[in-house]
């Protein structure tokens, strides 16, 4: 074994010598991309940062690492070479303009592990030149987005329901009148109403990046793939992962929004158009001051002593679901609002004076990067007793 680990460190240092020794392939600009360990027939992997140091863009790199899935032990017990498998990654600085670039490799150590180094090289003249042109047009989809935004947050504000159906009481009025399309709760109610609202905010958007000089078209389906640009002396496939956070669009104010993530990407070698897609953020999206993930978040959400509006409450009313144990729990409460009845006690009073506490199973959707998500959520609530749409199942 101890063998293996010298001819292992011998044959590390020889790969990268030779690498860095490699002739280039000359660009149109006299910058080389580089071949054979290096993959120069493909666009360079980039990771795009909003405000990174050199700390801390070499840390993306690292986490960026390539696989290398090679087994010291793939022909028997004796351990032979594994070969390091590199990689470049570029690290644009949007707020700075500034270019990290890293040549990262992944090589099997004798306990057959994976080990990480990280070196920084140059950056090429053509990348910089690419990049450079990127940071325009990322400036010009950021200001179309905060444009998108401010409409969008206008659009629901002047909402003539904003003075009862939002406000958060301990004990909401009776809702079976009141409009709630311009609530965060009403996207959850029906596919019908998701697409209403994503459209709505999809139509900002793509107004808003016209008017700052891009030819944006959505797609209702993450297609993924990244944005590239290129030129003939090599490209450069943009990853948003880092700066998720910041292309984004809402509605609402901070108690009651919706929070799209836009996702970008392009057809390649066309910088100036961007293809977007929209997906609810459950983690930002805020109903009655709590987040949609912590709302419906798989488990148990407990609302008992928290106010909430007519239109939440209309919601848990409409789409309950029987959590299976109605029958079983025989009660107790004194019916006030800090100590309501629950249980059977709560299904078999209906004096409106009193405060019941129901608990009722609730299943959402919702289609991120990852794909799609449903989650069974079982929410407790207080409010008067005997309130319509809560009869017992």
């Amino acid at each position: 074994m101890k063998n293996y680990f010298i001819l292992l460190t011998l044959a590390l240092a020889l790969a990268l010598s030779l690498a860095l020794s490699e002739p280039a392939h000359t660009g149109v600009d006299g910058a080389s991309v580089r071949g054979g360990f290096f993959g120069g027939a493909g666009p360079t992997q980039a990771y795009l940062c909003n405000d990174c140091d050199s700390v801390t863009a070499k840390s993306i790199a690292i986490r960026q690492a390539p696989i290398n899935q090679c087994s010291i032990y793939r022909n028997g017990p004796i351990a032979t070479y594994c070969e390091v498998i590199y990689e470049q990654i570029l690290i644009p600085v949007y707020q700075s303009r500034e270019v990290f670039k890293f040549m990262v490799s992944t090589s099997i150590n004798s306990q057959n592990r994976p080990t990480v180094s990280v070196v920084s090289v140059p950056v090429t003249a053509n990348e910089y030149l690419l990049l450079d042109e990127y940071f325009d047009f990322h400036e010009r989809l950021l200001n179309g987005l905060h444009s998108a935004y401010l409409a969008l947050r206008d659009s629901y504000s002047g909402s003539s329901n904003a003075s009862t159906a939002f406000t958060m009481r301990s004990s909401p009025e009776d809702s079976d009148d009141i409009d709630c399309s311009e609530h965060p709760i009403w996207y959850f109610y029906s596919l019908a109403n998701k697409n209403l609202t994503t459209n709505r905010a999809k139509d900002f958007v793509k107004q808003e990046l016209s008017g700052n000089q891009i030819d944006a078209t959505y797609e209702p389906v993450l297609s993924g793939g990244g944005f590239q640009i290129s030129n003939a002396g090599g490209g450069v496939n943009l990853n948003y992962q880092f700066i998720r956070n910041s292309l984004m669009v809402s509605t609402g104010d901070m108690h009651n929004r919706l929070v799209f993530n836009v996702h970008v990407s392009n057809h390649v070698g066309d910088p100036g158009t961007a293809i977007f897609t929209l997906t609810l953020n459950r983690l930002f999206t805020e109903i009655d001051g709590l987040s949609a993930a912590e709302l419906f978040g798989g488990n148990s959400s407990d609302l008992t002593g928290y106010p909430i509006s007519a239109c939440l409450k209309k919601y848990l009313e409409d789409k309950a679901e029987s959590t299976g144990d109605d029958s079983t729990d025989f009660g107790g409460g004194t019916g006030a609002f800090q100590d309501p009845f629950t249980g059977m006690d709560a299904w078999n009073t209906s004096d409106r004076g009193m405060y019941c506490k129901y608990s009722r199973k609730y299943r959402t959707c919702s289609t991120d990067e990852d794909g799609q998500t449903c989650t069974s959520t079982r929410i407790s609530w207080v409010q008067p007793c005997g309130s319509s749409g809560m009869a017992m199942d």
